[in-house]
Formats: structure tokens, sequence, C-alpha cells
């Protein structure tokens, strides 16, 4: 019997205890077979000293022959901490792991949303104008039943296959020169035979090199838009070409517009009246009090009618008659005043012939009949 073999066993003991404590704390049988190994050493040691001791052995300090076995429970002891710190970092990397994979899952599923929500159509190719991906819009005008169902896709296989070469050569000229196409106009051919208008912008897509990888591309169906423009259009040419005179003041009564025929009629350039009064056609003798009615019954939203001199150049004045009719914003709000202005002069001269045939053709059934009873 020796010191160091009472010391080789306690540290055995130690061992065995600790990979026992780190088993439940980690809950990892992996360390099961490092603390099956320290029992086993920790036991034959234990067997060796009881049979040394019946043997009637006497007692040393030193034993050189148990300094090896010291020297592996110690190791022993050693290796199973580093077991235990290399499973600790494991764990928490794994842990960190599905940590950024949750945190990242959660970002694409939020990413998705946006796309899916947005009302523009989104898509990416890879560098052969294969589809890579899309939003839910982009897939329901290609006819596919998902976003998922995009990928793998290429313009000849899509609703707009009469235009997959001209799309193909635009992505070939946005990857050459690395620049994009932005706010370009066009059509597009839908899956039920139809044809939108679009408004398209694309650019290239780079890896984390920075090198061009493919092509990011998105587009809105504006064809809503083109019709109102084009109504809108339409709208200002009846203005521009009509003989009445239009004018259409803000809420502060300055003039924003005037059309030719107003400009003909009463001598002032559409320059002099942007931004001036509409005083600027009040002659002399206005009736300031019928304005301040006139302007009460406009706030209200109601149509004024009404016959007033307007003063013309070159210092003249015109019986006009006008009706101002309110604007009001999509909030309900009055926002401008239009008000259309005829001369009266004018419609009475243009009238005068319509009523002399109107006269002669009564008399002249008067002179049938009276012919008729003469008869």
């Amino acid at each position: 019997m020796s010191l160091d073999v009472f010391l080789s066993i306690g540290v055995r003991i130690v061992a065995l205890l600790y990979s026992l404590y780190l088993i439940r704390r980690l809950r990892d049988w992996r360390l099961g077979a490092l603390s099956a190994m320290v029992f086993l050493m920790a036991t034959r040691q234990i067997a060796t000293l009881t049979a040394r001791y019946e043997a009637g052995r006497p007692f040393v300090w030193v034993d050189r022959t148990e300094i090896p076995g010291l020297a592996v429970s110690f190791l022993t002891l050693a290796a199973i901490h580093f077991t235990y710190r290399m499973l600790l970092e494991q764990r928490q990397t794994a842990d960190l792991l599905r940590r950024e994979e949750a945190a990242l899952r959660d970002s694409e599923g939020k990413l998705r949303a946006v796309l899916d929500t947005i009302p523009v159509r989104v898509f990416w190719k890879d560098e052969q104008s294969t589809y890579l991906g899309g939003n839910r819009t982009f897939a329901a005008d290609a006819g596919l039943a998902s976003a998922s169902q995009v990928a793998g896709k290429r313009d000849e296989d899509l609703p707009w296959s009469d235009a997959s070469a001209q799309l193909v050569e635009e992505d070939r000229a946005i990857l050459e020169k690395g620049e994009g196409l932005f706010g370009y106009t066009g059509e597009r051919r839908t899956v039920d035979g139809g044809v939108i208008a679009t408004r398209a912008s694309k650019v290239p897509l780079r890896n984390a090199e920075g090198v061009v990888a493919g092509v990011l591309g998105i587009y809105e169906d504006v064809t809503q838009l083109r019709e109102a423009q084009a109504d809108l259009e339409r709208l200002f040419a009846a203005v521009e070409h009509t003989s009445d005179m239009i004018v259409i003041t803000d809420r502060a009564g300055l003039m924003t517009y005037v059309n030719p025929a107003f400009e003909k009629t009463s001598g002032y350039a559409s320059s002099e009246c942007e931004g001036r009064p509409m005083t600027l056609l009040r002659p002399s003798s206005y009736n300031e009090t019928m304005e301040k009615s006139t302007l009460r019954k406009l706030e209200r939203g109601e149509t004024v009618t009404s016959t007033f001199r307007m003063r013309t150049k070159p210092d003249n004045e015109l019986t006009v008659e006008v009706s101002i009719s309110p604007v009001l914003d999509s909030s309900g709000s009055v926002s401008n005043f239009v008000s259309v202005l005829r001369d009266v002069k004018r419609e009475r001269e243009l009238e005068r012939p319509l009523r002399q045939s109107r006269t002669i053709g009564d008399l002249w059934a008067v002179a049938r009949g009276s012919a008729h009873a003469c008869k």
C-alpha cells in the first residue's frame, strides 16, 4: 500500500462523480462511456488495494509502480472535463444555429408576405433567363397556382410567350452592361388571352462578390391608368376646342387655367391670367354682395348660374352668362371651381336666324291654312 494509490483512487472517484454530474446537467449520455470506464478503473484499483492489504504488504509513502496509474487518473479527469466543454460548445453552437435558422425562416416568411401583398409583380431570373422565383401576383398573371411553381419556368412557357424573344434580349442587355432599365412601358398577354398595359423596371442581381448573377424585375398593370389618361386627353381636347369660355380657379379665387376660347373672347392671354384673381374680369359696377352670396352657395357644393358684365381688352365690357360649379376632392372638400362663360350677345345673334325661320314657317302655315279654308 502507498499514498499514491489512495490518491489515485480518490481522483478516480472524483472523476466518476463529476461525470455523473455532467450527465445529469447536459442530459447527454455520450458521457456514459467515460463514466463506465472510470467506474471500472476505480473498482479495479480498490480491488488491488484490498488484495495487498490482505497480503499484509507494508505501507509506503510512494510506490513508483503506481505513479503511471495516478497519472492516468488525472488524465481521465481532464478528459472528462474537456469532453464536457466540447459537448457544451456543440450544444451552444447547435442552439445558435437553430435560432438563426428560425430567424431566417421568420425573415423569409415576412419577406414573402410583403412580396405577396404589394400590388406590383415581382420576379427574378438567373443568367440563362430562367425564373428563380416570383410573388403571388406574378404567378397569377402566369397562370400558376402558387408562387412556388414559378421556379424553373421560362418566358416561352408562360402566356406572354409571343414576347419571349424580346424579354430575353432585355435580360441579356442588362447582364452584359450591368445597368438597369427603369419605367419603360409595354404590353403583356394574360392567361385569359387578354392584354394589359404595363410599366416595368429591371435591374441586375449581384452575388456576394458583386458579380452580376441574374435579373430582378417588377412591373405593374397600368391599363386603367392608361385608359384614364386617354379619357383625360379627350376631355382636355374638348375643353381646348369648345366655343365656350372655361376658367378654372382654386379655392382662393386665383385662376389656374383658361381655355383658348376665353383668350380669344376676352383678349387676355393665358399667361396674364394664371395666378391672377377673378377680379381681373370685374367691371367697375360689380356687385360684391352678390359675389358673397355666390361664394356661400359654392362652398355648400351648389352650382351657381348668373349673368354679369365681364371686362375685356381693350377696356371693354361683355355680357356673359356664367355657370360656376365646385370641384370636390376625394374627401368631399371643395378643391377648385370651374366656370363656363357664354357671350350672351353672340348667343342671341346665333338664335336670331332660328327665330326668324320659325316665324316665317309659322306665317307660311297660317297662309296655307287660309288658302285651304277658301277652297
